[in-house]
C-alpha cells in the first residue's frame, strides 16, 4: 500500500518535470524560431480562465453533474465569503510576484537575476519549518543548497549565451536608469513572495476537510480577475491596436493548455507531497528542457551545465536517502515523496 503511494507521488512528480519542460521549450520555440508576436500577459490570463474551467470540469465529474457541482460551489464561496478570502492572499501574492520579475530584470541583468529567483528553493524550505512545522535534517538541508547551487548555475550561464545569442532586433530588455540594489530588492521580494504563497496555500488544503477542486476554484475567483486585470493595465495600447488574442495560434494555444494542466498538477502536488519536492521537479524540468535546446535549437551545453546537472541529481539523492547514522529517538525528516 506505501509503495503504490509513494509510486503515484513519484509519477506526479515525473509529469511535472516533463509537463514544466516542454512548456519551456515551446515558450523558447514561439519566442525565439517560430518567432510570434503574441501578447504574454494575455497568455497568463487565459491560462488562469483555463484551470477555472478545468476545475469546474472535474468538481462536475466528481459532484456527480452541474447542478451537486454549482450547489457546492454556492455553499462554499457564495455563502462562505471569509473562506475564499483566504485564497486572495496566494493569489495577490502571485500577481506581486509577476510585477517583481519585471522590475528587477529591468534593474540587473538576466544572468544575475535568474541565479537569485532560486532563492525561493531555501526561502520555502524556511517557510516549510516555520509554518508548517517540518522538521529537516541535516542531510535535507544541505540537499536543498545544492539544489539551490546547481540550479543557480544552469540558469546563470543558460541566461548568459541567451543574452550574448540575442540578435540586434530583439535586446535584453535593461533599462537606461538599471539600479541594482533596486533589482536586488524586487527579486528578493519577488522570490519571497513566491514561497509565501505556495506554503500558504499548501496549509490551507491539508488544514481541513475541503476539497481540493473547491480551494482550486476558490483561488482561480481571485487570480482569474488579477490576471485579465494586470494584463490590460500593462498591455493596453498593445490590446487596443492589435486585439486581445493577437498572434494566437494552435501553439499558443497548447501553451495555455500546458500551464493550466500544470497548475493543476502542482495542487494535487502539495496536497499529496509538499513545496519542497515541487521544487525539485522545477529543477528536473529546468535539465529536461535544457537537453531538449540543445537538439532542438543547437544551444550550447558546457561544464556548468554538467556541473549543475552533478549537484541536482546529488542533492536529490540526499534528499531521498537517510544516513544510516541517523538517531532512531526522533521520527525521521520528511524525504521526497512524504506528504
Amino acid at each position: 500500500m506505501v509503495d503504490m503511494a509513494m509510486q503515484k507521488k513519484l509519477t506526479l512528480l515525473a509529469a511535472l518535470a516533463l509537463i514544466g519542460s516542454v512548456y519551456a521549450v515551446l515558450v523558447r520555440y514561439t519566442k525565439s524560431t517560430a518567432k510570434l508576436n503574441y501578447i504574454s500577459s494575455t497568455v497568463v490570463a487565459m491560462q488562469e480562465l483555463l484551470k477555472m474551467f478545468m476545475t469546474s470540469m472535474v468538481l462536475c465529474h466528481e459532484s456527480g453533474g452541474l447542478g451537486p457541482a454549482m450547489q457546492l460551489l454556492h455553499h462554499h464561496i457564495i455563502r462562505s465569503p471569509l473562506d475564499t478570502a483566504k485564497l486572495a492572499v496566494p493569489s495577490f501574492l502571485y500577481a506581486l510576484q509577476n510585477n517583481m520579475f519585471f522590475l528587477s530584470l529591468s534593474n540587473m541583468d538576466a544572468p544575475t537575476q535568474q541565479v537569485l529567483l532560486e532563492l525561493k528553493i531555501p526561502f520555502t524550505a524556511l517557510l516549510c519549518v516555520f509554518l508548517l512545522g517540518r522538521k529537516l535534517s541535516v542531510q535535507q538541508w544541505l540537499s536543498i543548497f545544492l539544489m539551490f547551487a546547481g540550479t543557480g548555475l544552469i540558469e546563470y550561464y543558460s541566461a548568459a549565451d541567451t543574452k550574448s545569442a540575442v540578435n540586434s532586433d530583439q535586446p535584453v530588455p535593461i533599462a537606461s536608469n538599471e539600479n541594482f540594489m533596486v533589482g536586488l530588492f524586487a527579486v528578493v521580494v519577488g522570490s519571497l513572495c513566491s514561497a509565501i504563497a505556495g506554503v500558504y496555500f499548501e496549509k490551507i488544503i491539508k488544514t481541513n476537510d475541503t476539497s481540493l477542486w473547491i480551494r482550486n476554484f476558490q483561488l482561480y475567483v481571485w487570480s482569474v480577475p488579477i490576471s485579465f486585470i494586470a494584463s490590460f493595465i500593462n498591455d493596453w495600447r498593445k490590446i487596443k491596436e492589435n486585439g486581445f488574442f493577437s498572434g494566437y495560434n494552435h501553439l499558443i494555444w497548447c501553451l495555455i493548455f500546458l500551464s493550466a494542466f500544470s497548475g493543476l498538477i502542482i495542487s494535487i502536488v502539495l496536497l499529496y507531497s509538499n513545496n519542497i519536492t515541487k521544487c525539485f521537479a522545477t529543477s528536473l524540468s529546468i535539465i529536461l528542457s535544457t537537453i531538449a535546446s540543445f537538439y532542438l535549437f543547437n544551444y550550447h551545453i558546457g561544464w556548468y551545465f554538467i556541473c549543475g546537472t552533478s549537484l541536482v541529481c546529488c542533492s536529490i539523492f540526499f534528499y531521498t536517502v537517510p544516513l544510516k547514522c541517523q538517531s532512531t529517538k526522533e521520527p525521521p525528516a520528511e524525504h521526497l515523496a512524504s506528504p
